[in-house]
């Protein structure tokens, strides 16, 4: 497979290698992490907007719309968000 095509929507994100050391801290690592991230959020979005579309094949788009924010807003079983744990109050002082 090509490198700059084994990436979310075909593409590869500029400075980010798969073997890229998760401890890295320079500046350049960690914007690469944070590009794939919105990258992986964008496709994730992506997803759950085409799996509505199939679940409801007659809805308007402004109603899909309103059905991926409602499931952004609450997400079944990850009401907390999705780490380990239990709730605690935030900022934690």
């Amino acid at each position: 497979m090509d490198a700059a095509a084994d990436g979310v929507g075909g593409t590869q994100t500029p400075g980010y290698t798969y073997d890229m050391p998760a401890h890295d801290s320079s500046p350049a690592a960690c914007m690469a992490r944070l590009r794939v991230a919105f990258e992986l959020h964008e496709a994730g979005t992506e997803m759950k907007r085409l799996q509505l579309r199939r679940e409801n094949p007659g809805a308007e788009e402004a109603e899909i719309q309103r059905l991926l924010a409602a499931w952004m807003s609450h997400r079944p079983g990850a009401e907390f968000g999705d780490g380990e744990g239990r709730p605690v109050p935030w900022p934690r002082r």
